[in-house]
């Protein structure tokens, strides 16, 4: 668990004092959301995508 993951949008305390009691930077809480809402995800590649496949031989 991450501590993005604490920060709620339905809660007492507002987004900007749970950023700071969990030590995250609003701006990235704020820019997950927003691409969560449009439907975009990150670029980078998944796990295990520089393991070596039995497929394949080594050379």
């Amino acid at each position: 668990m991450t501590r993005r993951s604490w920060i709620g949008v339905h809660s007492d305390v507002t987004q900007k004092r749970q950023c700071v009691l969990a030590s995250v930077v609003r701006g990235t809480v704020y820019a997950q959301r927003l691409m969560r809402c449009m439907g975009l995800a990150g670029m980078a590649p998944g796990p295990n995508t520089s393991m070596a496949t039995p497929l394949w031989g080594s050379y």
